[in-house]
């Protein structure tokens, strides 16, 4: 808990050890003190050990108030309610150090400790004051120490309840300034990436078009499209679009399926919340990923044995791993197939693809895109794996227990 001066721009908080240190030095000098209290106040015919025993009962817990606070407020509140009944001429120097305990012990826990400590010590007072009535009620010793024991009480809990606050808002500045920073994400992933991706997907249309049209023209078509009642005329015109119009129909569907996703995240940004609620790719979305890879070139063979319910969190973590995986195979490895396992016991979902190329060129790979999967698999309680094959190939396994997504 800090502690704000008056006119001053920051505030002062003591390090653990200072408070350590603080703890012993109080000890110390109240072991000193009770010492020196009982070698010259000791009354005739006691017997000293016992006078010794309460006054260090009474002293020495205090080195650990810092780290113990409620046992030291238990030990020394029992140490003065044997003061009181034993030897009651020790009243005031025993309850000194009263209000130091249970502050810190009220400080620490809350309300209830300081509510039972103020009762414990009104009763025993209570009971002091009906056996030995003469010593209390003649100096109003007891109505001094009942004071002491509240104001310890009441000013420990002001300071629990100050921590409280603190923490509370200290929790609900890290929560907007997690909003906030969720928000400027969602911003610039529309203002850019949205941006972006719908201007590759105009131009790539608009050269799809471009291609046909020149096509058509060549073939000696008037339009792009041939008309059913002519079907030599359409023949014509397909066997004469060049392969770069089917290329560029490719990234046209990529571009619209990037931006789609892209409104998805954009949309669990805005949310401010820690689950997405906003559909997300799962496992049932596969078939759409094993597409665009044979438009790519890339034979794919999916078996999958999932169950039919998965936690979204854990279905959209299996997506990833296989887009990811069959990204990099297209990019780095140039394998003409790959096979695309999904098993789902009741306890865990592992997620298997493996490509049929060359093991050397898949260890030059580089990037964050396996580094965010692995980080992603493990924030589900999984882990990940990535590697060559000893056959050849590249290989990615994330196992995935089904118990950890929401």
């Amino acid at each position: 808990m800090s502690t704000r001066i008056a006119g001053l721009p920051w505030s002062w908080r003591p390090s653990r050890r200072a408070a350590i240190a603080a703890s012993a030095i109080l000890a110390v000098a109240t072991t000193v003190a009770a010492l020196a209290h009982v070698s010259h106040f000791e009354p005739p015919g006691a017997q000293p050990w016992i006078d010794y025993a309460l006054a260090l009962a009474g002293s020495l817990p205090l080195a650990l108030l810092y780290r113990r606070p409620l046992a030291v407020c238990s030990i020394v509140v029992a140490s003065d309610l044997a003061v009181w009944f034993f030897r009651p001429s020790w009243t005031m120097a025993g309850a000194l150090v009263l209000p130091v305990v249970i502050y810190a012990a009220t400080s620490r826990h809350g309300r209830p400790v300081a509510a039972v400590s103020w009762l414990v010590c009104a009763t025993g007072l209570a009971t002091a004051t009906a056996v030995v009535a003469p010593v209390f009620l003649a100096d109003g010793t007891w109505v001094v120490v009942a004071l002491l024991a509240a104001v310890g009480a009441i000013a420990g809990d002001a300071a629990h309840a100050r921590r409280r606050w603190h923490a509370h808002d200290r929790a609900a500045r890290q929560r907007r300034a997690a909003l906030e920073e969720r928000l400027r994400l969602s911003r610039d992933l529309h203002d850019v990436v949205g941006h972006h991706l719908t201007a590759i997907a105009l131009q790539a249309d608009a050269a799809t078009r471009r291609l046909q049209h020149d096509a058509a023209a060549h073939a000696g078509a008037s339009e792009p499209t041939p008309t059913p009642a002519d079907p030599a005329s359409a023949d014509a015109v397909t066997s004469s679009i060049p392969p770069a119009a089917n290329h560029f129909a490719v990234v046209a569907d990529t571009a619209r399926t990037a931006l789609a996703e892209t409104r998805r995240l954009i949309a669990y940004l805005r949310q401010g919340t820690d689950h997405p609620t906003a559909d997300q790719p799962g496992i049932d979305e596969l078939p759409q990923l094993i597409a665009e890879a044979l438009r790519d070139g890339l034979i794919v063979d999916l078996h999958t044995t999932a169950p039919a319910a998965v936690p979204p969190a854990i279905g959209l973590a299996a997506y990833r791993v296989v887009q990811e995986a069959l990204t990099n195979v297209r990019k780095h490895s140039g394998a003409p197939t790959a096979r695309v396992e999904i098993s789902g016991p009741p306890e865990l979902l592992t997620i298997r693809v493996a490509d049929s190329g060359p093991a050397a060129e898949a260890t030059t790979r580089t990037g964050f895109g396996l580094t965010g999967l692995r980080e992603r698999v493990e924030a589900q309680g999984g882990q990940l794996l990535a590697g060559p094959r000893d056959s050849g190939g590249f290989e990615v396994l994330a196992s995935i227990p089904l118990t950890s997504g929401p």
